[in-house]
C-alpha cells in the first residue's frame, strides 16, 4: 500500500511514519498553545467568574 503525492511515490511504511510524526508534532504544538493561552488568560478568567457569581 502506497500513495502518490505530487508525483512522488510514498510506500506504506514511510506514509505511516510521516503520519505518526505529524500527529505527535500536532499534539505537542496543541499543548504548547494551550499552556501559553491558559497562562495568559488565567489572571483574566478568575475576576470574570467572581463577578458573574456576585451579580447572580
Amino acid at each position: 500500500m502506497g500513495v502518490y503525492v505530487q508525483g512522488i511515490y510514498f510506500p506504506g511504511n514511510v506514509l505511516s511514519i510521516v503520519n505518526y510524526v505529524s500527529t505527535v508534532f500536532a499534539a505537542i504544538l496543541y499543548i504548547i498553545i494551550f499552556v501559553k493561552f491558559h497562562k495568559a488568560n488565567k489572571a483574566e478568567i478568575i475576576p470574570v467568574i467572581s463577578k458573574q457569581n456576585v451579580t447572580g
